[in-house]
C-alpha cells in the first residue's frame, strides 16, 4: 500500500507526563476512503474534522465500530506494537458483521506502523503510560435508510495516555445487573467491536453509582461481561476462570493473553460457561468452608486488569418506568454487598505485573506479541 503523506505545520504540544486517558491525540492521522468497491487513497495527515453529509449512516443508524490497541516505548528508545495483529482480525470480523468492507491484514498493519514511526516523539514518558491506537469505521453513505450504504472511511487515531482508571491497579465495586440489565442486544452484536455496544452506558453508569459502584457484571444466568471488559476469577485451587466466549461476550485479547501465561504465575487457566449463583456463592464464607473464590477482576487493552473490592446485588424492577423512579430517587431497593478484597489480589498483582512486563519488554514476550516500529 503507498500511503501519501502530510506531514502538519502547526504547532502541536501535548504534556510530557500524561496521567489521563483517551483526552489527547497526536498531529496525525490515518485516513482511507472506500468508493465504488474500492478502498482508496491511503493517507496520514493532519489531525483534521470529518466534512462527511449530514445523512450519512454514521449518524443515523449506528454505522460505526472500532478496534482498541497499544503500542509501548521499551528501555531501548523504540516503539513496539502489542499482538496488534489480533486487533486487525477482530476488526474484520467486526466489518463483515455489520456488513461494513473488510481491509487486508498487512494494510492495517501497515497503517498503524507507519502512523506511529511518524508521531513516536509524541509518546508520553511517564509510568504506565502508552501509545492508545484507536482503528475505526464509520459509513459515510448520505442516505436515510437502514440498508448498508456503500461509501466508508477508515481511520486510525492515536491517543498519548496514562492508566485508564488512574492509579493504575485501582480496585472498584461492582453492581450485579442481574435479569434485566443487558450490555447489548442478543444475536451477536456482543461478539464484536459495535459502536452501538457502547451507547447505553451512560445509562448503565447512572444505576451503578446510584448503589456506590462504578461498574456492572452483566449476564444471567451465566456471567457475560464486566462493563466493557471481560471478567475473571481466581479460586482458592488456584483456577483462573474466564467465561466461554459467546454471542454476548467481545472475545478479549487480554483475557486470551492471560489465559495462555498464566501458568507462569502458578495458575491453572480455565474458560468455561459460568453460573452467576454459582460465582456469588463461591465468594461468600459460610459457618463450614471459607470462601473458594479469593480474587475477580476485570481485563481488557484500556485498563490491563482491574481488580473487584466487592460485588453489590440488587433486585431491580422489571419495567423501565420503575428503574427510573429508582435513578431519580423517588423509590429505595435493598441492596446487598458480597466484599472480595479490599486492595488487589496477590495474584491480580503478579498477573499485572507480568503482563504489563511483556508490553514494555521487561519480560520475555510469547513469539510475535511484539512488533518493533519501523522507522520509515
Amino acid at each position: 500500500m503507498d500511503i501519501r503523506i502530510e506531514r502538519s505545520k502547526k504547532p502541536f504540544k501535548n504534556p510530557s507526563t500524561i496521567s489521563s486517558f483517551g483526552e489527547y491525540r497526536t498531529p496525525h492521522f490515518f485516513l482511507m476512503d472506500y468508493k465504488e468497491g474500492e478502498w482508496r487513497d491511503p493517507r496520514i495527515v493532519p489531525l483534521q474534522d470529518f466534512q462527511i453529509g449530514a445523512g450519512a449512516k454514521v449518524f443515523h443508524y449506528a454505522h460505526s465500530f472500532f478496534e482498541g490497541a497499544k503500542a509501548f516505548k521499551h528501555e531501548d528508545g523504540e516503539l513496539y506494537t502489542f499482538r496488534f495483529i489480533e486487533n486487525a482480525k477482530r476488526f474484520n470480523k467486526t466489518a463483515d458483521f455489520l456488513q461494513m468492507p473488510s481491509i487486508p491484514l498487512d494494510d492495517q498493519l501497515q497503517a498503524v506502523h507507519q502512523l506511529l514511526d511518524i508521531d513516536r516523539a509524541y509518546y508520553p514518558e511517564n509510568e504506565g503510560a502508552s501509545l492508545y491506537i484507536r482503528p475505526f469505521m464509520i459509513g459515510s453513505t448520505d442516505q436515510l435508510g437502514i440498508k448498508s450504504g456503500n461509501e466508508f472511511i477508515y481511520s486510525v487515531m492515536l491517543s498519548p495516555s496514562g492508566p485508564y482508571f488512574g492509579k493504575g491497579l485501582e480496585s472498584l465495586d461492582i453492581l450485579i445487573g442481574g435479569d434485566f440489565l443487558a450490555r447489548v442486544a442478543p444475536g451477536g452484536m456482543g461478539s464484536v467491536k459495535a459502536a452501538a455496544n457502547y451507547a447505553n452506558n451512560p445509562w448503565l453508569m447512572r444505576i451503578a453509582k446510584k448503589v456506590n459502584t462504578q461498574q456492572i457484571l452483566f449476564g444471567s444466568p451465566y456471567i457475560e461481561e464486566l462493563g466493557g471488559m471481560n471478567h475473571y476469577h481466581i479460586t482458592k485451587d488456584g483456577d483462573f476462570c474466564v467465561p466461554a466466549f459467546t454471542e454476548n461476550i467481545l472475545p478479549s485479547i487480554t483475557a486470551r493473553s492471560l489465559l495462555e501465561v498464566a501458568s507462569q504465575v502458578g495458575l491453572n487457566p480455565i474458560q468455561k460457561p459460568l453460573l452467576l449463583h454459582e460465582f456469588l456463592e463461591g465468594l461468600q464464607t459460610s459457618k463450614n468452608s471459607p470462601a473458594s473464590i479469593l480474587e475477580a477482576g476485570g481485563v481488557g487493552t484500556a485498563a490491563v486488569v482491574t481488580p473487584i473490592a466487592s460485588y453489590t446485588t440488587i433486585l431491580l424492577p422489571p419495567r423501565l418506568d420503575e428503574i427510573n423512579n429508582f435513578i431519580n430517587c423517588t423509590v429505595t431497593l435493598p441492596t446487598k454487598v458480597i466484599p472480595v478484597q479490599n486492595s488487589p489480589g496477590p495474584y491480580t498483582t503478579k498477573l499485572y505485573e507480568l503482563y504489563t512486563g511483556i508490553q514494555m519488554g521487561r519480560v520475555q514476550a510469547p513469539d510475535g506479541w511484539l512488533e518493533k516500529v519501523s522507522r520509515f
